[in-house]
């Protein structure tokens, strides 16, 4: 059973060089892997978006974790390594969603999906949570 789903994506990743990109993918999934707990699993989930999956984790202990995530990434100055030059720091968008009863992983993915589209456009930087995702209505 995978009871949590933390979905996020680096903003500004995509409009960069290769290599930088490359470097701000893999700073962000060090940060990633330093903010979960051994058993937790993390993964990549398409180009520029990872998984996160936290078992033994209720709700409101996965939201706490996707924001810490969130304030390390946003706290951390990309620098590139040959030159120095301070590449600025990049932001993250998270969309924590539950399993629930009758659920399939699929139905999960999609639900931490929609919550990671809602942070992404509220602004940015942000992190979405089903249960806020329900309160605001449906989203395409």
């Amino acid at each position: 059973m995978i009871p949590h789903s933390a979905k996020s994506r680096t903003s500004r990743v995509a409009s960069r060089a290769p290599r930088e990109r490359a470097r701000v993918l893999r700073r962000f999934a060090d940060l990633m892997r330093e903010s979960v707990r051994e058993f937790d699993l993390t993964v990549r989930h398409g180009g520029e978006e990872f998984a996160v999956i936290l078992p033994d984790t209720d709700l409101s202990q996965a939201v706490m974790l996707a924001e810490n995530l969130r304030r390390a990434v946003s706290a951390n100055d990309i620098i590139k390594r040959p030159t120095g030059e301070n590449l600025g720091r990049i932001t993250v968008c998270v969309g924590v969603a539950m399993l629930r009863a009758g659920d399939s992983v699929e139905a999960l993915i999609d639900l931490a999906d929609r919550c990671l589209y809602a942070a992404k456009n509220s602004g940015r930087n942000r992190v979405v949570s089903a249960p806020e995702l329900d309160a605001k209505g449906p989203m395409g």
